[in-house]
Order: C-alpha cells, then structure tokens, then sequence
C-alpha cells in the first residue's frame, strides 16, 4: 500500500524544471491549431509562458494530454475560439483528478488505525445464545420475555 501511494504521488507531482519544454512544446502545438494564436517571437513565447503559469502544479502528462485534447477538439470546448489559460489548466487537470482522490483516499487508509490502535476497549460482549437454540433458530430467553 506505502508503494501505491508513492507511485501515485509521483503521478499527481506537478511538472518539473527538466519537464518544462516538453510542456511548452505540448502547448504551442495546441495554441498553434488554432489559426488566431498562431504566432512567433515574444508573443509566441509570452503566451506559451501564460499558459505555463496556468498549468503550474499539473503533471507534464497530464498537460500533453490534455493539450493533444483541446488541439483535436475532443476536449468539449467551442472549437470555434481559441481556449483562454483556465480552460486548458481546466481540461488538464480532469486527468489528474481520479489520480489526486486515490491518492487522498489510499493515504487515509494508511493512517487509518489498525485493530484497536487509538480505541477503547470494546463492551462486554452479550451473553451467549443457547448452543441448542442457535441451531433451530429460537432463543429461550426471547420466550420468557413474552
């Protein structure tokens, strides 16, 4: 379980320096399907930067796949506009959701006390049924209530 959770750490774990022009390159192919954002020099570089911030905190792979979504218009956005820097952090972190609630759900489990860590002992157990009224499915002391 302690492994599953650092493997899904490392999954949800924003991209990194190294990771950045992989990330870049994933958006200016998105922006660059879109004819309006098709540009080059300081623009090119101040919007992919923008976009950048947007994502800060989201898994290189999610941001490639979520970028390759918005290119293709799979990502239920209008194709019609070039998406604004929330949408496509927006689109990007669907991925990472299912990810982040395991994660969060496995690490509750992991500090989850275990049989009787941090509890009080149980009550006196209720007494016993009859061994005999237990097989027939009739308790005598039920009986002598009535």
């Amino acid at each position: 379980m302690a492994q599953r959770v650092e493997d899904l750490r490392r999954a949800v774990a924003p991209y990194t320096a190294a990771e950045k022009d992989d990330c870049a390159a994933a958006i200016a192919d998105m922006l660059g399907g879109f004819r309006a954002m098709r540009q080059a020099g300081a623009d090119a570089v101040a919007t992919i930067a923008s976009v950048l911030r947007a994502v800060e905190g989201i898994p290189p792979w999610a941001i490639i796949q979520g970028c390759g979504l918005v290119r293709t218009g799979r990502a239920g956005l209008n194709v019609a506009y070039a998406p604004n820097d929330a949408e496509v952090a927006s689109v990007c972190r669907r991925f990472v959701q299912p990810y982040a609630t395991r994660l969060m759900l496995a690490e509750a489990l992991l500090k989850a006390p275990v049989d009787g860590e941090g509890r009080s002992p149980p009550d006196k157990p209720a007494e016993p049924l009859d061994p005999l009224a237990s097989q027939i499915g009739h308790d005598p002391r039920a009986a002598s209530r009535e």
